[in-house]
């Protein structure tokens, strides 16, 4: 009994330092996990660490890494064989240095995937990695963000489009597609029933009355937005209304507006001939000795230094493209595309930096005139051995891909690593029987990519949603 009041009497006067104060500071401690318990109630009170919330399943004290990241990625819609820039928007708001792991989820049938083209790799560690999709669907995509400590998630979607039918009153085959960037309007050649017109935001084609019961072999807009149409009975011109005017004799095959002017310059079977706009006649035809015997000629177009070019119909080895500046000198030199075989080119047209693309019965001709180079792409040589047939068109988006309608469907030239893509007819929304004449492109900042297609299946579209990257 005395020792125990001894006992007391001792502990009595002991300074005890309590597990918890009672002003609820913890004096300055880092406690990485708080177990639940709720501490300080705002930042600096005691001049030491300060708790950050409720984190993954604890409080946790503030101070270095005691955040967790941010991330995320947005929809996307995407074109067949589209190379997709991914980027994850992640930050760590106590600057940790972050670590990526992405993954996709492909649609059924689809090749896809990380790394270059063509990209099969399921996952990726980069910041911002390319990502290569191929046939149409939904590539569920996600990005885990880790600081080292937290790690956070975030899914997207890229929804790769295929093509779309557009309707047409009075269904024809379609023969030829021209697309105007400054109206938005896709003027439309048909084998037998003339012109029709499609507007933007537009999904029905309609006629142009005063251009029917003819075929349309050809179309090309000028910077007015007169239209003029080369037709086997030779040229209509289109601004609201029209003014035809038969080129005695001449099949018309092609046409390129003359810059600056409404003037246009016409060429068929035979010759190459210069339309005048303000005496509507015809004021010059020319002869070009590099295409000889009949002087026929499909397709023309005004490349970017001002010349004009023309794809010879004659047999090798007169065939080819040949041209230069007006006034059209009959010794312009020609370009034999295809040696040893008859090129007999179907469309002629102009890119960037002097750059020409033929599409032809052999196949695909790129020649660069600023370098004086050329290349070619034949079935089993740079395109896939079912593209044998006819190469009917070509349109060249600026600053992007080529397209090109073919008999076997659709051809894509990626640009950025100089390879030929195919889209067979019977896939990407297309039916088996579209063999393709005419093909355009544009890119509109507001409403997307789009790629339109015709033939004797019908009018088609390839189109990705509004504002897309």
């Amino acid at each position: 009994m005395r020792r125990s009041v001894a006992l007391l009497l001792a502990l009595a006067g002991c300074q005890f330092a309590p597990a918890r104060p009672v002003d609820d500071r913890d004096a300055g401690v880092e406690r990485p996990l708080d177990a639940n318990v709720p501490r300080d109630a705002g930042p600096g009170r005691d001049g030491g660490f300060v708790d950050a919330g409720f984190v993954d399943g604890g409080f946790v004290d503030g101070g270095p890494g005691a955040r967790p990241p941010t991330v995320a990625i947005v929809d996307r819609a995407a074109l067949p064989y589209d190379t997709v820039a991914l980027q994850a928007m992640a930050s760590d708001p106590d600057g940790d240095a972050l670590t990526f792991a992405w993954s996709v989820t492909l649609p059924a049938g689809a090749v896809g995937g990380f790394g270059a083209f063509p990209g099969t790799d399921p996952t990726s560690t980069e910041h911002a990695p390319s990502m290569f999709v191929s046939e149409p669907g939904e590539y569920v995509v996600e990005v885990s963000v880790s600081d080292g400590r937290f790690v956070r998630s975030a899914t997207a979607r890229i929804t790769v489009v295929g093509f779309e039918r557009i309707e047409v009153a009075q269904p024809v085959e379609f023969e030829t597609l021209t697309y105007d960037p400054n109206t938005e309007t896709l003027w439309i050649g048909t084998t037998s029933d003339g012109l029709r017109m499609l507007e933007a935001d537009e999904l029905t084609a309609e006629d142009v009355e005063c251009v029917r019961r003819t075929k349309v072999n050809a179309i090309a807009v000028t910077q007015t937005g007169a239209v003029g149409v080369a037709t086997d009975d030779g040229l209509v011109v289109y601004d609201g209304d029209c003014r035809p005017l038969t080129a005695e004799n001449t099949k018309a095959r092609g046409i390129t507006s003359i810059a600056g002017t409404e003037d246009f310059l016409l060429c068929g079977d035979p010759g190459v001939h210069h339309y005048d706009a303000a005496t509507n006649a015809i004021t010059a035809t020319y002869t070009l000795d590099f295409a000889s015997g009949a002087q026929k000629f499909r397709g023309a177009a005004r490349d970017t230094a001002g010349a004009y070019w023309f794809g010879s119909d004659s047999n090798a080895p007169s065939d080819g493209v040949g041209g230069g500046f007006l006034p059209l000198p009959a010794e312009a030199p020609g370009i034999d595309l295809f040696p040893g075989a008859n090129d007999k080119p179907n469309a002629v047209r102009a890119g960037p930096n002097r750059e020409l693309w033929i599409a032809a019965d052999r196949g695909i001709a790129l020649v660069d005139l600023e370098r004086d180079t050329r290349r070619t792409f034949i079935a089993g040589d740079g395109l896939e051995p079912a593209f044998s047939g006819k190469i009917e068109d070509a349109a060249i988006v600026p600053g992007e891909d080529v397209w090109f309608a073919a008999q076997g469907g659709v051809i894509r030239y990626k640009r950025d690593i100089g390879l030929m893509v195919t889209l067979p007819r019977g896939s990407f929304g297309l039916p088996g029987d579209a063999e393709m004449r005419g093909v355009a492109a544009a890119f509109d900042v507001a409403r997307g990519r789009t790629v339109y297609l015709a033939g004797k299946a019908g009018l088609f579209v390839l189109r990705t949603v509004a504002n897309s990257p």
